[in-house]
Protein backbone atom coordinates (compact mmCIF):
# COMPACT_ATOMS: atom_id res chain seq x y z
CA UNK A 1 0.00 0.00 0.00
CA UNK A 2 2.57 2.15 0.60
CA UNK A 3 4.74 1.80 -2.67
CA UNK A 4 1.09 2.62 -4.10
CA UNK A 5 0.71 5.50 -2.16
CA UNK A 6 4.01 6.99 -2.95
CA UNK A 7 3.51 6.31 -6.79
CA UNK A 8 0.43 9.15 -6.36
CA UNK A 9 1.20 12.56 -7.44
CA UNK A 10 -0.65 14.47 -4.76
CA UNK A 11 1.07 17.19 -2.55
CA UNK A 12 -0.37 15.22 0.89
CA UNK A 13 -1.56 12.09 1.58
CA UNK A 14 -1.86 10.60 4.78
CA UNK A 15 -3.53 7.46 6.23
CA UNK A 16 -4.65 6.84 9.75
CA UNK A 17 -3.06 4.22 12.18
CA UNK A 18 -4.73 3.35 15.29
CA UNK A 19 -2.21 5.48 17.27
CA UNK A 20 -2.96 7.95 19.30
CA UNK A 21 -2.53 9.97 23.06
CA UNK A 22 -6.36 11.45 23.49
CA UNK A 23 -6.31 10.07 27.01
CA UNK A 24 -3.13 11.32 28.04
CA UNK A 25 -0.99 14.20 26.07
CA UNK A 26 2.77 12.08 25.33
CA UNK A 27 1.41 8.44 26.79
CA UNK A 28 1.08 7.11 22.86
CA UNK A 29 -1.02 4.20 22.61
CA UNK A 30 -2.78 1.53 20.06
CA UNK A 31 -6.38 2.05 19.90
CA UNK A 32 -8.75 -0.27 20.76
CA UNK A 33 -7.27 -1.84 23.78
CA UNK A 34 -4.79 1.02 24.56
CA UNK A 35 -1.45 -1.00 24.31
CA UNK A 36 1.44 1.22 24.27
CA UNK A 37 3.02 2.01 21.19
CA UNK A 38 6.22 -0.01 21.63
CA UNK A 39 7.44 0.80 18.37
CA UNK A 40 6.38 3.66 16.50
CA UNK A 41 9.03 5.14 13.49
CA UNK A 42 7.91 8.97 13.98
CA UNK A 43 9.38 11.20 11.42
CA UNK A 44 11.95 13.88 12.46
CA UNK A 45 10.95 16.03 15.16
CA UNK A 46 7.55 14.07 15.79
CA UNK A 47 5.60 13.57 17.72
CA UNK A 48 5.65 17.54 18.40
CA UNK A 49 2.05 18.37 19.87
CA UNK A 50 1.41 21.30 17.48
CA UNK A 51 -2.06 22.63 18.95
CA UNK A 52 -4.29 19.38 19.29
CA UNK A 53 -2.31 16.91 17.14
CA UNK A 54 -3.53 13.33 19.68
CA UNK A 55 -3.86 10.86 16.27
CA UNK A 56 -0.75 9.35 14.44
CA UNK A 57 -1.00 9.04 10.80
CA UNK A 58 1.66 8.09 7.91
CA UNK A 59 2.15 10.76 5.69
CA UNK A 60 3.76 10.74 2.22
CA UNK A 61 6.33 13.88 3.00
CA UNK A 62 7.90 12.41 5.72
CA UNK A 63 8.35 8.76 3.67
CA UNK A 64 5.42 7.32 5.93
CA UNK A 65 7.17 7.89 9.09
CA UNK A 66 4.17 8.61 11.83
CA UNK A 67 3.27 12.03 12.46
CA UNK A 68 1.10 13.33 14.89
CA UNK A 69 -1.93 15.04 13.80
CA UNK A 70 -5.59 16.56 14.93
CA UNK A 71 -8.17 13.63 14.68
CA UNK A 72 -10.45 15.67 12.75
CA UNK A 73 -7.91 16.42 9.92
CA UNK A 74 -9.33 15.59 6.24
CA UNK A 75 -5.63 15.33 4.88
CA UNK A 76 -5.86 11.33 5.69
CA UNK A 77 -7.65 8.55 5.09
CA UNK A 78 -8.81 5.14 6.70
CA UNK A 79 -6.12 2.32 6.75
Amino acid sequence: MVSKAKSLRYPLIGFWTAGNDIIADGNWVWAPDNEPMKFAPWGPGEPNEFGKEDCAGLLNFLDFYLNDADCNSISFFHM
